[in-house]
């Protein structure tokens, strides 16, 4: 069975849409927390590989309760649950790891060619068999996270990678668009002060449109659960079949 791309992709956007409707204080204090580490972190300088990578990591920290929060309330239409489980713990982990394994990838295609590649492909793929146990940790699944992603993902990567690129695709543009005008360096550091103030909105701009967009994707797989419609209701039964 297939996922369906049309209306997941469309799922997710409005997903999206709802992080910062329900969560605005939420969202101006990870901007602001991103463009400070921004901002300290390069200055418009040059930074090595190691120092970007641990930056890259700083700065998921960061989106961390931006990202925990988006997920209770696509998937449990909760808003006011701060509590933290070893879970949630958990959650935090993966996702900072997460942010350096993508570092990883970049730099073992720059240094490895063909072989550098292979590694990315691979390591891509175990990124999309994987995807689901972000949710399941963030939400308390309460089941193994990584076996259940592991199981639900089988025989569907390229249709996730679809949905994943298609739900991400204005950060991806925006991404081109700064790296061509020079806002930003090739290996992410923002060249100007309006590259600082850029780089931390498409942070959170990402935050909210991948929390979508892998929230879609797991009520397709996983949950059957229904979609928020609006910034004040939730409809019923809308939620997207599998087929």
């Amino acid at each position: 069975m297939k996922i369906p791309k049309g209306a997941t992709i469309k799922a997710a956007y409005r997903s999206a849409f709802q992080i910062p409707l329900r969560h605005p204080l939420l969202t101006v204090l990870t901007t602001v927390g991103l463009l400070m580490l921004t901002v300290a972190g390069t200055n418009g300088e040059f930074r090595p590989w190691f120092f970007m990578t641990l930056l890259m990591m700083a700065q998921t920290l960061v989106t961390v309760p931006l990202q925990v929060a988006g997920y209770r309330l696509v998937l449990r239409r909760e808003t006011n649950n701060q509590a933290w489980s070893l879970q949630t713990v958990a959650f935090c982990l993966l996702a900072v790891l997460s942010g350096a394994g993508f570092m990883l990838i970049a730099k073992l295609r720059l240094m490895l060619g063909l072989i550098g590649a292979v590694g990315q492909f691979g390591l891509y793929y175990l990124y999309y068999r994987l995807i689901l146990a972000l949710p399941a940790l963030a939400t308390d699944a309460g089941r193994s996270p990584l076996r259940l992603s592991w199981n639900a993902t089988a025989g569907r990567v390229w249709s996730i990678f679809v949905v994943m690129t298609a739900g991400t695709a204005p950060i991806i543009v925006a991404s081109v668009l700064m790296l061509t005008t020079g806002q930003v360096s090739m290996v992410g550091v923002s060249q100007t002060p309006i590259g600082s103030v850029l780089q931390a909105a498409i942070a959170v701009i990402s935050t909210f449109l991948v929390v979508g967009t892998i929230s879609a994707i797991y009520q397709n797989l996983l949950g059957g659960l229904d979609f928020p419609s609006g910034p004040d209701e939730v409809a019923p039964s809308d939620a997207v079949p599998l087929g």
